[in-house]
């Protein structure tokens, strides 16, 4: 199912939406949504969902978003928005 939603957004306009949780173990996650057309409606679908083994900084996160970019062969060129719902400072 990961690899059908990259290659419908891969070489397509997408733009992406964070947003960090805890779970009952208090280790921190990294929830990515995409956004993206498809046939002509809007989709959005859960993207990936990481764990964060350091800190959680703006830098950090960036790093595990960029990584998962480059392993699903996603370009930034292709992202044309991103929006953070209540990301902390670190944890």
């Amino acid at each position: 199912m990961e690899m059908q939603l990259n290659d419908k957004i891969r070489d397509n306009h997408f733009a992406l939406q964070m947003d960090e949780a805890t779970d009952n173990n208090k280790d921190c996650l990294l929830i990515t949504y995409v956004r993206f057309i498809d046939a002509d409606d809007l989709r959005e679908d859960l993207l990936f969902c990481k764990l964060v083994t350091k800190r959680a900084t703006a830098d950090e996160l960036f790093k595990i978003i960029d990584t998962y970019l480059k392993e699903a062969d996603l370009k930034w060129d292709d992202c044309v928005g991103s929006a953070q719902m209540e990301l902390s400072n670190g944890r």
